[in-house]
């Protein structure tokens, strides 16, 4: 009597990828007071979701050399929202200003009013396009209608 050899599971390869995660929200927004101060075409659920969140939590396949900005902008890419920003070249800072995200604008629910983004909760202090993200870094982009302050920066 011959037996067959056992064949041992194919050995699988651990997942060697690199991932960073982005969110977009817009919770300042979700305050009557300041709801109201946005143009009217953009006082829609379509621009202001209910829960604040233009983007949940997107895991994002990162590379080396991809800064906050090229993995922001590939998640937005993804998920077909709107972004509109100021180059790198174009700004006195050296680094990409976000202007816009899904339509919502700097200076629409104020003067103080625009888009900050955070590293794991932190304010990083350089610009979006200079700083390098690293494995699993959360980056979190935020609208904010007092520069910062209602949003803890």
């Amino acid at each position: 009597m011959t037996t067959k050899p056992k064949q041992d599971a194919p050995i699988e390869k651990p997942d060697t990828k690199e991932y960073a995660f982005v969110s977009v929200r817009v919770d300042t927004l979700l305050k009557e007071e300041n709801y109201a101060l946005l143009p009217e075409g953009i006082q829609s659920e379509k621009y202001v979701p209910s829960d604040g969140a233009i983007l949940n939590q997107t895991k994002i396949t990162i590379e080396e050399g991809d800064t906050a900005w090229t993995v922001t902008r590939k998640a937005l890419q993804m998920n077909s929202i709107h972004v509109d920003y100021t180059g790198a070249t174009e700004t006195k800072y050296g680094s990409i200003y976000v202007k816009g995200i899904q339509h919502i604008y700097e200076r629409q629910a104020g003067s103080l009013s625009g888009w900050m983004y955070a590293i794991n909760g932190k304010a990083p202090n350089v610009g979006v396009s200079s700083y390098e993200v690293k494995k699993n870094d959360r980056i979190s982009w935020q609208y904010t209608v007092n520069l910062g302050k209602d949003i803890g920066y």
